[in-house]
């Protein structure tokens, strides 16, 4: 594994660390609701797709905000991911899926919706979730949606099992598709 990688994978286990600990002072524990269940496992497996394909239609968009995000992300495959095998893929989408989703739905959503009530505290958690992946102005907007998503996920399974599926498998496929077609272009 390359140290970028690592760098990477550090990176999400520390956010998990930080939702632990905020959580534990904030009286919010971020995996309160997250228990083993086939049924909510399922659901975020089935809810990866509407996910992926809203990928595919902003990557083909021929909007100059997707040719922008498509060049950043270009940049960052080459740099982060132009060796990784699919194990380290796996871990970084495993990661940044367990840690992002304690995080931001576990710790965050659940904070603001106790405070602001359920659609004020979705609304919040899901702009900071778009915040905290400042790519390129598009990308924030993709990541906001993606996080309302991810929380509308949370809220009506109840088990944040179904937001760690979708987004670790969510994240392992689009990492894998675009490794893919970067290789592809090189060769």
């Amino acid at each position: 594994m390359t140290r970028t990688l690592v760098a990477g994978f550090l990176f999400e286990v520390g956010l998990g660390l930080l939702a632990l600990a905020l959580g534990s002072w904030a009286g919010q524990p971020p995996f309160a609701t997250l228990s083993w269940d086939g049924s909510t496992f399922l659901a975020g497996v089935f809810a990866t797709a509407p996910m992926l394909a809203g990928f595919f239609a902003v990557w083909r968009s021929p909007h100059r905000l997707a040719a922008g995000l498509r060049e950043r992300i270009d940049e960052i495959i080459a740099t982060m991911f132009r060796r990784a095998s699919v194990v380290e893929v796996g871990l970084i989408a495993l990661a940044a899926g367990i840690a992002e989703e304690a995080l931001f739905r576990g710790f965050l959503q659940g904070l603001f919706e106790s405070h602001l009530g359920p659609p004020a505290g979705l609304l919040a958690a899901s702009f900071l979730f778009g915040l905290a992946h400042p790519l390129t102005r598009g990308y924030v907007v993709v990541a906001t949606v993606l996080g309302y998503y991810l929380g509308w996920l949370w809220r009506i399974t109840g088990n944040l099992l179904a937001p760690i599926t979708a987004h670790t498998l969510y994240d392992f496929s689009v990492l894998l598709i675009l490794i893919r077609d970067q290789r592809s272009d090189i060769a």
